[in-house]
């Protein structure tokens, strides 16, 4: 049955209060044609009531095409539940920005006449504006806003915030590193890779080698990328490694060489653990290079150069952590990837291919920011 004929059977089983057959059709409407018509979808499940499937499997669309749907010519027909239950979700495929900007174009249009340029609103308008924006701001990550885009997109209502969210917005602005890279809710900011780059990774991860992998949408990805340490933040000591990623697993190292601009890293599957030397098959180091060179991945060494992974008993090293010496940070092999001591200090970190294939030139170096993410899975197509 084409989506005409179905939404004339759905009209047709609301006036009957068919409750039944409303559901049973608005299972059969596909998720492809929900994605290409957005404004059709958001019109008839909020003019519907009884649509309770549809409007579900829409929910559940928008939650992975969020872009599409802030930006829908529809957007003001969206009732309040709906939306504050779509920005509480932590999987969403959209930057805090695009999240404000929907939000004030939804905003907007709950109010008439409202004038475009926020300087001729009367103060009534300014109230009222307020109100209702109000119970949505918790759910804006602004410290995930870039200073530029606070600048120029956020501030101009800063009048209408609650004074303690408007003084947090604003020590972010002067105080709090600014955001170089805007990424989807469910990835943390990165100071050194761009999302495209982080998905890049995560496709190494689930798949074979660049050029033979599928490198993920960023509405594909299946985890959530959380930060666990950041060097200009927390500082570049080793002891303070130790204490935010001992034991963690799943995790993503990335760092940019300080005499070069290089940007390696690795990919830690068992994490990093206390007195561990482990054979791991599925860790691996890469390299994005600097601007002239392209992304490569480095897996690790296997002796007859057909398998793509190391088995368990094939290498030695694959990671270690070993807290014999004092000032230990990451290491990927037997120095093929190697932090000790302060890491922005000169030569504190080593490259000396052993165990991995090679990734850099340089042997000794030191870091001018690094960053360790944690992976966790989640389910994006469950959104109930």
């Amino acid at each position: 049955m084409r989506p005409g004929d179905m939404f004339a059977v759905l009209k047709a089983a609301d006036e009957l209060l068919m409750q039944d057959l409303i559901d049973f059709v608005g299972d059969e409407i596909e998720d492809d044609w929900i994605k290409e018509n957005v404004d059709v979808a958001i019109q008839s499940v909020m003019q519907y009531p009884l649509w309770k499937s549809l409007r579900t499997r829409c929910f559940r669309v928008f939650c992975i095409d969020t872009g599409d749907f802030l930006q829908s010519n529809s957007l003001s027909l969206v009732d309040e539940k709906f939306l504050r239950n779509l920005l509480k979700r932590e999987t969403l495929s959209v930057t805090e920005i695009e999240i404000w900007d929907g939000l004030v174009r939804w905003v907007r249009g709950q109010m008439e006449d409202l004038p475009d340029n926020i300087k001729k609103w009367s103060k009534n308008q300014m109230n009222e504006f307020a109100d209702i924006i109000e119970k949505f701001l918790p759910l804006v990550k602004f410290r995930e806003i870039s200073r530029q885009d606070i600048t120029d997109r956020v501030l101009p209502y800063k009048n209408i915030f609650p004074y303690k969210i408007r003084q947090t917005i604003l020590d972010l602005m002067y105080y709090s590193p600014n955001v170089l890279f805007a990424s989807p809710r469910f990835m943390d900011s990165s100071a050194i890779l761009a999302p495209e780059e982080i998905a890049q990774v995560l496709s190494w991860i689930d798949d074979g080698e660049l050029g033979s992998v599928q490198v993920y949408e960023l509405n594909e990805i299946p985890y959530y990328v959380r930060l666990l340490i950041r060097g200009s933040r927390d500082g570049f000591e080793s002891k303070t490694f130790t204490k935010k990623c001992l034991n963690k697993k799943n995790c993503i190292l990335v760092l940019r060489i300080s005499e070069t601009s290089e940007i390696i890293g690795g990919y830690a599957p068992s994490g990093f653990a206390h007195n561990s030397t482990k054979d791991f098959p599925h860790s691996f180091l890469f390299s994005f290079g600097n601007d002239e060179e392209k992304p490569k991945r480095g897996l690790p060494y296997v002796p007859d150069n057909e398998t793509q992974f190391v088995d368990d008993d094939e290498i030695n090293y694959a990671l270690a952590f070993d807290t014999k010496f004092i000032d230990d940070g990451p290491r990927f092999g037997n120095g093929d990837l190697w932090m000790r001591g302060t890491f922005d200090e000169a030569k504190s970190c080593i490259c000396q291919p052993n165990d991995y294939r090679p990734i850099t030139r340089t042997t000794e170096f030191s870091v001018d920011e690094y960053e360790i993410f944690q992976l966790s899975p989640f389910d994006r197509y469950y959104c109930v």
